[in-house]
């Protein structure tokens, strides 16, 4: 949370406009690389050495990358990609989330993505238990297929998204390509989604939760890029810091607890209708999900 709003201005003055969203994809693609080792690394340590050591171990790495990007990585001056060094101070906080907060397009932008990660986080979270008590898999054999699942499709998406955006935008000459693409590819993924909580065909049902995450986090490049095209090379940090607010407070804040509440609430019902719990159980996330 510390670490992308800067890494986000940091990338904006190394890559100009056109590469940009590739730039900032590919570096989110490390949040889902991370997951996946951080998963597999850690459950292997856990079972031999214990929890505690699986917290050190997947920990340490980060101190001993925090030295190297120390004493190698050059920041270079703000506005250094659009050819223009920027040294002024930066305007007052209050100012600069009131021009953005005035800004049409960042209103709706936010809210678009607050919305697409409300859905995200909100189904995410539950696609364990779901393939459990749906599917009948074991808490190990859900761990292993969503963790590779889940690295595969959140690098391969993240990064298709934003290479798709640049590419398109740069050949026909239109920036809302930049939106385009996260835009079609979040219609693509309703359907697939529905398939993935509604088929019966455990090995399909895979299949299409790893095609819908794939489809679901193309959003992530064009989103933050477009973020960087609003704002001036001063603010860039603040803006994303503000978009990854109302986000996180929407998506993570509320997608959870409503897919819970609602998954409990459908429970009852078919429980008052005689239907077994466990069944009841399951189809309740179902519907939930759906």
């Amino acid at each position: 949370a510390g670490c992308t709003p800067p890494a986000h201005s940091l990338s904006s003055d190394y890559f100009e406009r056109q590469r940009r969203t590739t730039a900032i994809a590919i570096y989110t693609m490390g949040v889902y690389g991370g997951v996946f080792v951080g998963y597999l690394v850690g459950a292997l340590i856990a079972e031999a050495y214990g929890w505690r050591a699986a917290f050190y171990a997947v920990g340490a790495p980060g101190v001993a990358l925090a030295v190297l990007v120390k004493m190698t990585l050059r920041e270079p001056p703000r506005g250094f990609s659009e050819g223009a060094a920027v040294a002024t101070a930066p305007p007052p906080v209050r100012q600069a989330l009131g021009a953005l907060m005035a800004n049409a397009t960042f209103r709706r932008l936010a809210l678009a993505a607050a919305l697409h990660s409300f859905v995200g986080y909100g189904v995410n979270g539950f696609h364990p238990s779901f393939l459990i008590r749906s599917h009948g898999l074991s808490v190990a054999q859900a761990g292993v297929v969503l963790s590779i699942v889940s690295a595969l499709s959140g690098v391969g998406g993240t990064w298709f998204g934003g290479y798709l955006a640049d590419r398109l935008s740069n050949r026909r000459g239109d920036v809302r390509w930049q939106l385009w693409v996260p835009g079609v590819a979040t219609l693509l993924n309703a359907p697939i989604a529905l398939l993935a909580y509604t088929l019966a065909d455990t090995d399909v049902v895979i299949a299409m939760l790893f095609v819908s995450l794939m489809f679901g986090v193309m959003y992530l490049g064009p989103t933050f890029a477009t973020m960087q095209r609003l704002v001036g090379p001063r603010e860039r940090a603040l803006g994303s810091a503000l978009l990854l607010l109302v986000v996180n407070l929407v998506g993570l804040g509320l997608g959870p607890s409503l897919v819970g509440v609602t998954s409990d609430l459908i429970n009852e019902i078919f429980l008052a209708d005689g239907l077994d719990a466990q069944i009841a159980k399951a189809q309740g996330l179902r519907w939930a999900l759906i």
